[in-house]
């Protein structure tokens, strides 16, 4: 079938409506019009036709773009009105987009916000095949996999959702759209025609460019995921060999200002505990899509890359051996450079992967049936996963070449030969540039032939540069408006994403709206206690003082309710220990001009260190992310058991010394999801001295109005928002009367002259906050190691500049957001018109627990919050679970090492998990109050009669605004505005208009929403009321040689380590179950286990195999999570010189085998993997 622009597009303006109709699509024509899709006859069309104009042509339909703009979503049809053809495999045609054109439903739509998806998608590397469906290729899949849908590759998946909704039949209408590089070649092989091609196929999951998507994410995708397949096809025969290529598996970022060729800045986003179950996760979805996996590792010793290659290496040795994965280094910059670089990738790379790769194969089907199977995977990563994988990877599929041309039966002659190896150099060659392109903005780097080549590559870096840092924003964006069509941006769409099944975040906005009301009726509450610490450590010099050898951080951290007496008068209280400990630092580094301009990450890893020693003490704790900026510096501990459930950390930081523009002033703050739950963390330096209030209220608000997370979120997004700090309020008294006060032990004649009291009171400042009781005496400012107050010249007076406030969204629905909880006007943290009206008199609102009368009696009460005008309002006994939170300690320490004292609050607030099971009935249940997506009723006369088609009109118009009537020749079609009023209408049923009785019912019974998982991703089978997200399964732990026979079991491993299961093959629920697994764990006994660990299955955040079945499993209990570096960052982020590289130590590398596990940890684990001192070698892990 010739691609012809056989598809056109008709506008009418008033009102607003277009018409979608094909030569190739007979007897149905699409009318777009007030939100709704109408599939038209050909009698029906030719009478509407008539007011339609402005003709449009185009190739084909990619779908329909919806695009939320505040309160209201727009709606553009995505055509392609120029493509060109890339070549003929099998009975398909293969184009590459070069042009698209959007049409708008509404008069009001800004093209400009879609206009970078535009770009993006004519860019050449978007790639469809005509005809699209019904084929025997389909570009979206290997060759061994035809026939599966591979949802990881389909790029515009989420353009698919609105059709589908009203039941528009995807396969006539639409093509699916591949994003990558499609390399086509006709070779003659004595009187036989093959085509030699090659196919790269980017991941959507994990999208992005070079410098902003790094790594992994909660779910395993990682960046720049390719699945690359140099094929053969021969008439109906094909032989294939497929690689993977991807970023390294772990949490890691490169911060700051990146030059190609420079300085290589890495920094670990998260603890390497924290990262074991998403690095588990990736190989556990690689196992299911491709088999066993020899990881192909080239990162070298230059710069931090030996950082991160370390990382991967030593997490990798501690991954269970029945995830089938082996590993091999090869520093391809030490061993391949110039004339080298074939000659040590045949001697020395080669030999580490070639029992993999003479084991697992390739594919070969010939004459309709399977000769071969491809039943393991290569998966190379370097730092870009770009030039160096691109050149691994030609040597392998190089290496293959023959073989699977000799399967075909074509001839290996030595002419033969060399033609399909110089067409397969020049397509991966090709292949390399425009994956370069789309993930980095230029062509591929690195090349060892050709003329001029250093002089390109130079300037190709600097392009690199200047894309990756200032221009790469845009293309993000435009990733991000294709794959979720900004149904994740904004207040509602992450609240969806924290409370819905991942199919439903492209769901219609009511139904969206109507789940997360009901958010309570499918939510668990459980406690969650956290602690949050300050301390100004003033330089932080004196961690391991001798002079104060005998004071401990415990006193602090662990033991400060004890120390106080608060545990003796509530014990039960304190009977469990924090979830979550977030300790803020300020002045970790001296302030220094060079410290502001380049702060030392020393001070950090030391202190890192310390705090995990002291807080492991009688719990083990683990360090989930840790963030500076100068001396500011923020960490979050969490329990092991917390970790499979928490997801999407990001951190943000604000400088606001010398007018925002250096750090020293500023704050640093740290946001993630735990369960349904948002949780945001501040850690603050305001402005210094005595009279600068008004500058410490504009540091807040400079903080609240400047922090930007992924997808728009701001600290007002959060469910709750805990804020420490050294936040520099002073008492505006006498510094002999404050002494006197203090003596005294007088807080609250202390407190009524405290600044940030009186201006929370006025308003001004941390509107909607909580802090408790100031009963202890103020922090600053001391005389280093000694118990007095300020003696100098300057004799300052104390003043508890150290503070611990927070604050918990309230959960009553706004109108003017949408149904959700939190309104800026209502709630703001810190508002301009505040600062700017210095006297204003207002009435004072709640400022701690006590203001609003919930005392520790209380801890079992429920109260909402009432909003009113200007915010504040009143809390009363109405039974809605809303409570601020259960503060159990509010105090101080005395240690010395600084002018401050360091103060700690334990706090227990609420969390919410999401019932899944409860979930799906309240979908249900919204799904048929709702109503169809489709708002069209059908009205049916008895035969022989005929309504008045007026009068009919007028009966039905009572019920809402109707946009369209149709009369075919069975019946009469109405279309309303909404779907209420559809529903409304069937109460005409039975009726009689004009004294002809109608029958009337509606065109379909409930919402499409199952429709939409075929797009999105189904989250697979029946959910439980407690999964982790990520798609695991929780167990009781279980030995690594049980697991590892059951997964052997399943996939059929041959004595000589072969594996028969197709590479990829489906498993069902059973089987899934039987071989999920675990980290390694160290062996338990039966007290320890526990007793009715129950199964949990499925996530819709998790990795979606082809079967729609969740894999993995993650241990629901501390023990089960492993550990293996007690030192968290300070193994892994070693300090690394200039030159970054350790001296080579020997002439040539050997290959090395670590065959046997590092001794089981201790409690807590501090197991180190000492790795060969060789730049190529294997690892197997455990």
């Amino acid at each position: 079938m010739v691609l012809k622009k056989s598809f056109r597009v008709l506008r009418r303006y008033k009102p607003r409506s277009v018409l979608l109709e094909s030569k190739e699509i007979e007897g149905e024509t699409l009318l777009f019009e007030s939100n709704t899709i109408a599939t038209l006859t050909p009698a029906e069309a030719e009478m509407v036709r008539r007011d339609y104009g402005e003709a449009l042509a185009a190739y084909c339909c990619l779908g329909v773009l919806q695009v939320a703009q505040g309160d209201a979503v727009y709606h553009y049809l995505v055509l392609v009105t120029d493509c060109q053809s890339v070549g003929k495999v099998r009975d398909v045609e293969v184009f590459r987009i070069t042009q698209t054109t959007f049409a708008p439903f509404s008069s009001r739509a800004n093209l400009e916000l879609v206009q970078e998806v535009g770009k993006l998608l004519a860019s050449g590397q978007f790639f469809f095949t005509w005809p699209s469906y019904g084929a025997q290729f389909d570009l979206l899949s290997c060759s061994q996999k035809q026939g599966k849908e591979q949802r990881q590759f389909f790029w515009n998946r989420a353009l698919y959702s609105y059709m589908r909704r009203f039941g528009v039949d995807c396969r006539k209408w639409l093509v699916r759209v591949m994003c990558g590089s499609v390399e086509i070649q006709t070779v003659y092989a004595g009187e036989k025609q093959a085509k030699a091609c090659l196919f790269s196929r980017l991941s959507c999951e994990r999208a992005g460019t070079r410098l902003t998507t790094r790594g992994t994410d909660d779910s395993g995708h990682v960046g720049n995921f390719v699945e690359t397949e140099q094929a053969i096809f021969v008439d109906s025969n094909v032989a294939s060999f497929v690689q993977i290529r991807g970023g390294v598996p772990l949490f890691w970022e490169q911060p700051g200002l990146q030059t190609s060729g420079g300085m290589i800045k890495i920094k670990f986003s998260r603890g390497p505990v924290c990262s074991t179950p998403a690095f588990e996760r990736h190989f556990e979805w690689c196992l299911l899509h491709y088999g066993p996996v020899m990881c192909v590792n080239l990162l070298g010793t230059r710069n931090q890359e030996q950082m991160l290659s370390k990382a991967y290496c030593e997490q990798f040795q501690h991954l269970s051996s029945a995830y089938c994965a082996e590993m091999a280094c090869f520093d391809y910059h030490k061993f391949c450079k110039g004339q080298s670089t074939l000659a040590n990738l045949e001697g020395i790379f080669f030999p580490l992967v070639n029992t993999f790769f003479s084991t697992h194969g390739f594919f070969a089907q010939t004459n309709a049936e399977t000769q071969r199977r491809q039943t393991g995977m290569i998966r190379t990563n370097c730092l870009d996963c770009l030039d160096r994988s691109n050149s691994v990877q030609t040597f392998l599929g190089l290496q293959v070449m023959s073989q699977l041309m000799s399967d075909l039966g074509l001839q290996t002659k030595p002419s033969v030969v060399s033609r399909f190896q110089a067409t397969f150099k020049q397509a991966w060659v090709r292949n390399g540039d425009n994956i370069s392109l789309l993930y980095a903005g230029t062509r591929a780097m690195g090349r060892t032939e050709g003329k001029g080549l250093k002089l390109k590559d130079g300037a190709r870096s600097v392009q690199r540069t200047i894309l990756n840092n200032f221009l790469d924003k845009s293309k993000n964006e435009a990733m991000e408006m294709l794959l979720s069509c900004n149904a994740r941006s904004g207040e509602l769409g992450q609240k969806a994403v924290a409370l819905l099944d991942r199919a439903d975040v492209l769901a219609p906005l009511n139904f969206k709206q109507a789940m997360l009301e009901r958010w309570s009726e499918y939510t668990i509450p459980e406690k969650l206690r956290v602690c949050i610490g300050t301390w100004n450590v003033n330089g932080g010099k004196h961690i391991h003082s001798i002079a104060l050898r005998n004071q401990s951080m415990h006193d602090w951290l662990l033991d400060a309710p004890f120390i106080a007496g608060a545990v003796k008068e509530h014990p039960e209280e304190f009977a469990e220990p924090p979830d979550i400990f977030a300790l803020g630092f300020q002045e970790l580094v001296g302030l220094t001009a060079s410290n502001i301009v380049s702060a030392s990450s020393t001070n950090r890893k030391e202190w890192a260190m310390e705090l995990q020693k002291v807080l492991s003490r009688d719990t083990r704790y683990e360090l989930l992310t840790a963030e500076q900026m100068v001396g500011i510096c923020l960490y979050i501990f969490i329990r092991p058991k917390l970790i499979p459930f928490i997801r999407d950390v990001a951190v943000s930081t604000v400088k606001t010394g010398m007018s925002g523009k250096a750090g020293n002033k500023g704050g640093v703050v740290v946001r993630f999801l735990l369960h349904s739950t948002s949780l945001c963390f501040v850690c603050s330096h305001l402005a210094a001295h005595q009279t600068k209030v008004t500058e410490r209220n504009q540091d807040v608000h400079d903080i609240c109005t400047k922090v930007q997370f992924p997808h728009g979120q701001t600290l007002e997004s959060h469910d709750y928002v805990f804020w420490c700090g050294d936040l520099n309020y002073r008492i505006d008294l006498p510094t002999n009367v404050a002494k006197e006060h203090i003596v005294g032990r007088r807080w609250e004649s202390l407190v009524l002259q405290d600044q940030l009291t009186k201006q929370r009171k006025l308003k001004k400042v941390f509107r909607g906050f909580v802090e408790g009781a100031m009963t202890f005496a103020p922090t600053y400012k001391y005389d280093q190691f000694s118990d007095d107050y300020d003696t100098s010249e300057k004799c300052r007076t104390p003043a508890w500049c150290d503070r611990i406030l927070w604050r918990r969204k309230p959960l009553v629905a706004d109108p003017s957001t949408n149904g959700m909880t939190s309104n800026t006007s209502q709630t703001s943290m810190a508002s301009e018109d505040n600062l700017e009206v210095e006297g204003r008199e207002e009435s004072p609102s709640p400022t701690t627990l006590w203001d609003f009368g919930l005392h520790r009696s209380d801890a079992g009460k429920v109260y909402r919050r009432e909003m009113e005008g200007g915010g504040g309002g009143e809390l009363v006994n109405t039974g809605h679970p809303w409570h601020p939170g259960r503060l159990l300690f509010y105090g101080r320490a005395e240690l010395k090492q600084s002018d401050h004292r360091p103060v700690v609050s334990h706090l227990e607030v609420d969390m919410y998990r999401v019932d899944r099971v409860k979930r799906g009935a309240v979908r249900k249940e919204v799904g048929l109050l709702l109503g169809p997506s489709d708002p069209t009723i059908v009205v049916s006369e008895p035969e022989g009669d005929t309504v008045d088609m007026t009068a009919l009109v007028d009966s039905v118009k009572k019920y809402g605004e109707v946009v369209l009537v149709r009369a075919t020749e069975e019946n009469i079609l109405v279309t309303f505005k909404n779907s209420q009023s559809a529903m409304a209408a069937t109460a005409l049923n039975g009726d009689r208009v004009k004294g002809v009785k109608v029958e009337v019912s509606l065109r379909t019974p409930w919402l499409l929403l199952d429709e939409n998982k075929g797009a999105e991703g189904d989250s697979g089978g029946p959910e439980t009321s407690e999964t982790p997200p990520g798609g695991v399964v929780s167990r009781k732990p279980q030995r690594d040689k049980e697991l590892l026979r059951k997964r052997l079991s399943l996939l059929a491993v041959t004595p000589d380590g072969g594996c028969d299961q197709e590479m990829g093959s489906e498993v069902n629920d059973d089987e899934l179950l039987e071989f999920s697994f675990t980290g390694e764990a160290p062996p338990m006994s039966s007290e320890e286990l526990g007793e009715g660990v129950e199964e949990e299955y499925g996530d819709e955040n998790g990795m979606e195999p082809e079967s729609d079945e969740a894999g993995g499993m993650e241990p629901d209990q501390e023990e089960g999570v492993e550990s293996y570096s007690s030192s968290s960052l300070s193994d892994v982020e070693e300090e690394m010189g200039a030159e970054g590289g350790r001296e080579e130590e020997e002439e040539r590398p050997v290959t090395v085998k670590i065959n046997s596990p590092p001794p089981e940890p201790a409690d807590p684990p501090s197991t180190t993997v000492c790795l060969p001192p060789y730049e190529a070698f294997n690892i197997n892990p455990k």
